[in-house]
């Protein structure tokens, strides 16, 4: 077995570099599949003005496609997302776009201590984890006090991976690595924790939770055919959220090996990049 090895945390610039990257990896119609994948979770928020929470709110791309695509009408909305350029795109999209004038943009950290910024207001109908549990170090705590913020009738929706999905490469990877941190030194998938995982937690708190998974097919060929490697590893730096560049050729291999049981080469020769990851709901009576 491979002894444990230690990388430099990767900064907010190059998550955010890496990230964009990975985006360019995907089907173009990728956040159109994610809101269809989200869609049922809206019923019954679409006929009147709503306030909303978005923890890893990011640029505002996706969560553009659910509020044109469900029609939804945002009356107040805070957003928490720690990267200063995608804030700056995500205020001026709520504000010009949606035509919403109460923002709240929060660009703290992540943290399983999460609470909104002092005149902030304190109820909301939507909480929204949008990839965003991967960052803290006790998601069930972060999950419990969110839940402080809905209103009664209010819903949750969190969007995680799955057991099937990075979660499992992350436990594959469990005490393989050691300070391979995210900006605000929490470890990134520390917890191990997959949607499967959070739901069973979540239950046996007592707190009822549904969970809808979902496969993610994307077209990785040009990637994986690069010939220099560099978006390669720009890519799998993303995923395992670890400096790709610095890390040794012994670990990079490790990184490729652990990712290819997502890869599926196709008859026609193109590559295909495949994994599951799950909304999970949770409704305040």
């Amino acid at each position: 077995m491979m002894e444990a090895v230690e990388l430099e945390p990767l900064s907010g610039e190059a998550y955010g570099k890496a990230h964009q990257v990975f985006l360019s990896c995907c089907n173009p119609d990728k956040f159109e599949v994610m809101y269809l994948h989200l869609k049922p979770s809206l019923e019954g928020f679409t006929d009147r003005k709503i306030d909303v929470i978005s923890i890893g709110a990011g640029d505002g791309d996706f969560e553009n496609h659910v509020v044109k695509g469900a029609k939804l009408q945002i009356n107040k909305y805070y957003g928490l997302e720690p990267i200063p350029s995608y804030l700056q795109t995500l205020e001026k999209t709520v504000k010009e776009e949606w035509g919403v004038s109460q923002v709240w943009a929060d660009d703290r950290p992540y943290s399983s201590k999460f609470e909104l910024i002092p005149d902030a207001p304190k109820l909301y109908d939507l909480v929204f984890f949008n990839h965003s549990l991967y960052y803290v170090d006790d998601p069930i705590a972060c999950i419990k006090l969110a839940l402080n913020y809905l209103k009664p009738g209010g819903r949750m929706l969190i969007y995680h991976t799955t057991d099937d999905g990075l979660s499992g490469l992350w436990k594959s990877f469990y005490g393989r690595f050691k300070n391979v941190k995210w900006i605000n030194g929490v470890q990134f998938g520390g917890h191990g924790l997959s949607s499967e995982d959070i739901c069973r937690n979540l239950l046996n708190a007592g707190i009822p939770c549904v969970l809808r998974k979902r496969t993610s097919t994307s077209d990785v060929t040009h990637i994986i055919s690069d010939t220099d490697d560099e978006k390669a590893l720009y890519l799998l730096s993303f995923y395992l959220v670890c400096n790709a560049f610095s890390a040794t050729d012994d670990v990079k291999r490790l990184m490729k090996d652990s990712l290819s049981k997502f890869i599926k080469q196709t008859d026609d020769k193109r590559y295909l990049f495949q994994h599951d990851d799950a909304v999970i709901e949770i409704n305040k009576s």
